[in-house]
């Protein structure tokens, strides 16, 4: 709308922030999402599973805002529970990525400043450990480094099916 001078009205333009998470949610957000881990990880998406997981983020979002002092919705935790998951796994490869660079030794501290304490972090990074998501694929090759032991693929082998049993591609 606007007022008499033909400006736009500032009260119809402001938007109110919520407030942050205050650590009580997010230490419940992560509680809840663990003992629900499994089904809300599952990539099952029948009908019936996508009934149980909107009814455990109904849950979880009650249990966040029984503790917290704004109200917040399911798309909120959700979004939440994503940038939680995220920061974690950027903690988890800067980790690594210093451990390789050190020989294994002590790492340099992260200079990134996230509002999530090491503990949450920790906590979230530990839930995944196992997950190819967070540490990739046991034996998994870097394309175009070669392999200790293997043999390297050339165009001799790619043109000669009789030795390699590959195919010719020429």
């Amino acid at each position: 709308m606007a007022s008499e001078g033909g400006e736009p009205d500032l009260q119809m333009c402001v938007r109110k922030r919520k407030c942050n998470f205050s650590s009580l949610e997010t230490a419940v957000l992560v509680e809840k999402y663990e003992e629900h881990k499994v089904l809300l990880d599952s990539k099952l998406t029948n009908q019936l599973t996508n009934i149980k997981k909107c009814k455990l983020w109904e849950e979880i979002t009650q249990a966040v805002n029984s503790v917290g002092n704004a109200s917040r919705t399911t798309d909120e935790i959700r979004a939440k529970w994503k940038g939680l998951k995220k920061a974690a796994k950027k903690a988890c490869s800067f980790e690594i990525r210093q451990a390789r660079k050190t020989g294994g030794g002590p790492s340099e501290k992260s200079n990134e400043n996230t509002e999530e304490t090491p503990v949450v972090l920790n906590k979230i990074v530990d839930m995944y450990r196992q997950s190819s998501s967070f540490v990739g694929v046991d034996g998994g090759l870097e394309a175009g480094v070669p392999v200790a032991g293997k043999f390297p693929v050339t165009k001799q082998l790619l043109t000669n099916p009789n030795k390699s049993g590959f195919l010719n591609f020429n």
